[in-house]
């Protein structure tokens, strides 16, 4: 077969032979073999799909107040098309969230029964009142939004974010985001009004004393429970002048004791500062994870306060009650064990009379067990 090659296919051809290094025939000859095509020129940009004129004019004046499953409904066509008509025709949803006028156009939609709703249920998802409502989801986050701005202007953003997003609904990145945007920003470390604040309202110098040593509390916690507008470093400026810091190497062992068992419970609290009725409780209730369950606390964080704020020793020995005097098989030295554990294991081994001190005895006993045969080891018992 007989055929021609003239202009771009050519130099395309002859090019692609010598980067090759072989005859521009072959080339040809498999480029036909294999059913390819050389193509001349670029190849076309992908032209945008979109949508004819009623069906745009219908996205362009809803696209603001309707989701695009919605929209889709109203169409009978898909949500995937209805959203790359609008994106091509660049209506995308960021545009809508940062539009300040679209938002104010959108909340004239709702009523004044859907706003009283929205008001009174700021515990709800943005979801739950969409489908309570019948609204879109957006109409619902951009009038939270609004309610979020006029509270911050009435309220001079003395509270924080957390409860001010919490009054209107929102989240508080959403909350914070908003904020920011309208320039009501915090100063560093603070985040709370510049208020000035009576020294007095923290306490007398013997209530802030006992709870930063024995009370169980620390800065945050007096500003929180005493709801003042101060940070912790300014309180702990204030209580400087008295000679207290609010450090820990100033916290006794009653306060560690508070923490565990809950600053409410001030009796307890003292049992179990008091080292004697600590180990009192242990004997009697056979061991620290029964002492835990009888408290209600874990067993490891009681675990830790006896070890390292009593500095009680956790172990067998003083953890259980009654002890037992055993002999060792191998070493023939004596050792102790709970009594628990003694009468536990000869219930499950009732034929046992072997006891060890530790595994080292236990694996030279077996090991010359085997070497010598079971009648010469027992003789070692």
């Amino acid at each position: 077969m007989n055929f021609e090659i003239t202009g771009k296919l050519l130099e395309r051809t002859v090019s692609l032979a010598s980067k090759l290094q072989c005859d521009a025939v072959n080339i040809l000859s498999e480029i036909y073999r294999k059913g390819l095509e050389v193509m001349e020129g670029e190849r076309p940009a992908r032209a945008k799909r979109l949508p004819n004129a009623e069906i745009a004019s219908f996205i362009e004046g809803n696209w603001s107040i309707m989701s695009d499953e919605e929209m889709a409904k109203e169409l009978g066509l898909s949500s995937l098309t209805i959203r790359q008509y609008r994106c091509n025709m660049g209506l995308t949803r960021l545009e809508r969230a940062s539009d300040r006028h679209s938002r104010l156009e959108v909340v004239k939609e709702l009523t004044g029964e859907e706003k009283a709703e929205i008001l009174s249920k700021p515990e709800c998802s943005h979801e739950t009142l969409s489908q309570n409502l019948r609204k879109p989801i957006g109409m619902i986050k951009r009038y939270r939004l609004d309610l979020a701005e006029k509270h911050m202007l009435e309220n001079s953003i003395a509270e924080t974010d957390v409860i001010g997003a919490s009054k209107v609904g929102l989240k508080t990145t959403d909350y914070k985001r908003l904020r920011i945007k309208l320039g009501f920003r915090r100063s560093r470390g603070g985040g709370h009004s510049n208020k000035k604040v009576d020294p007095c309202e923290l306490g007398t110098v013997d209530e802030i004393r006992y709870a930063l040593t024995e009370g169980g509390q620390t800065m945050s916690d007096i500003v929180r429970i005493k709801k003042l507008p101060i940070s912790r470093e300014r309180a702990r400026q204030i209580i400087s002048e008295y000679g207290l810091n609010g450090q820990a190497n100033q916290r006794k062992p009653l306060w560690y004791a508070h923490t565990l068992v809950g600053i409410e419970n001030h009796e307890l609290a003292r049992n179990l500062a008091d080292k004697s009725w600590v180990t009192k409780q242990l004997a009697e209730s056979g061991g620290l994870r029964a002492l835990a369950a009888k408290l209600g606390v874990t067993f490891g964080r009681l675990s830790t306060y006896l070890r390292y704020r009593l500095e009680l020793d956790t172990g067998l020995e003083k953890s259980h009650g009654e002890l037992v005097e055993l002999k060792c098989s191998f070493c023939h030295s004596s050792f102790w064990r709970a009594k628990v554990s003694v009468e536990r294991d000869k219930k499950k081994h009732p034929n046992k009379t072997t006891h060890f001190c530790n595994k080292i005895c236990q694996g030279k006993w077996l090991g010359t067990s085997l070497r010598k045969g079971r009648t010469q080891a027992e003789e070692i018992i």
